[in-house]
């Protein structure tokens, strides 16, 4: 489900590439202006923020957080995520109750959610889509239960394919449907990377 999301996403969203990095490649590094521009694109284009303020509380180490956009990385840009200079991690939050499962931290009006699914170009170095999305830009219909038809099939069931029974197989049929709402409230934003390996982009 979350890899047809992102590329419902990766095909609707407007792209922005960063450029305020330091390492002189096309899009550069991530980094806290080229998401700061990605948030007043979005407020331009009248999109509107999902999570709410997390108010500050007086206990060490946490700060509050700001009504925010969500966005979504994928797992080999957290770092660079983490270099970014207003980044603060989730478990620096100060109320862990509106924490999500997949939340690594937010920097200024965005929150990032990391996902091992992410958006990669078949490039060298690989370019990644971050998506930084508002209230309405997209949703998501299910047509059928949402937990979906689960399928086991025993060892052998391939027939002449497996004259062993050495295999079997597990699958799940959902129907359902994800659709662009708004294309202007979905920005990607393209950047690369800080280590050789890799270039990142950042979308919103």
């Amino acid at each position: 489900m979350d890899e047809v999301t992102r590329d419902v996403l990766a095909s609707t969203s407007s792209v922005l590439q960063c450029a305020n990095g330091t390492n002189g490649n096309t899009p550069t590094e991530l980094t806290k202006d080229d998401i700061d521009i990605a948030v007043r694109t979005l407020l331009s284009n009248d999109a509107e923020m999902i999570s709410e303020v997390v108010v500050g509380k007086d206990a060490f180490g946490t700060s509050p957080v700001r009504p925010a956009f969500w966005a979504y990385i994928d797992t080999d840009l957290i770092d660079d995520l983490e270099n970014v200079s207003n980044f603060s991690h989730s478990a620096n939050y100060p109320n862990q109750q509106s924490v999500l499962d997949s939340e690594w931290g937010a920097t200024g009006n965005v929150r990032w959610l990391y996902t091992s699914v992410g958006s990669v170009s078949a490039a060298t170095p690989a370019v990644y889509n971050n998506f930084i999305i508002g209230k309405e830009a997209y949703a998501v219909v299910h047509l059928r239960s949402e937990t979906g038809e689960f399928y086991v099939e025993p060892l052998g069931s391939a027939g002449s394919a497996d004259p062993l029974h050495q295999r079997g197989s597990v699958g799940e049929m959902s129907a359902h449907d994800k659709f662009s709402l708004i294309d202007l409230e979905a920005l990607t934003v393209e950047a690369e990377g800080d280590r050789a390996e890799g270039q990142y982009l950042l979308a919103a």
